[in-house]
């Protein structure tokens, strides 16, 4: 249960497949019971973007990389 984690799952279902910024993407994960600052779901998407899983559209704009699959496992 990281943020990357979290951010992880998002992607694996489809919730970055449009654009999301990084305040949709932080309100999700509130939603969704996750625990963190508005401005670390944003540091976390660009982390995802350094690895290759997210493309930054526009500043603080994220979208899925569609040719990257992403395996999530539950524990």
């Amino acid at each position: 249960d990281t943020p990357e984690g979290w951010i992880a799952r998002l992607i694996a279902e489809g919730f970055f497949n449009d654009v999301n910024n990084g305040n949709s993407t932080f309100n999700e994960l509130k939603r969704r019971g996750a625990k963190l600052a508005k401005p670390s779901a944003y540091d976390w998407c660009r982390r995802l973007v350094r690895k290759g899983f997210l493309t930054e559209e526009t500043k603080g704009s994220f979208r899925a990389v569609p040719s990257m699959k992403v395996n999530s496992l539950e524990r």
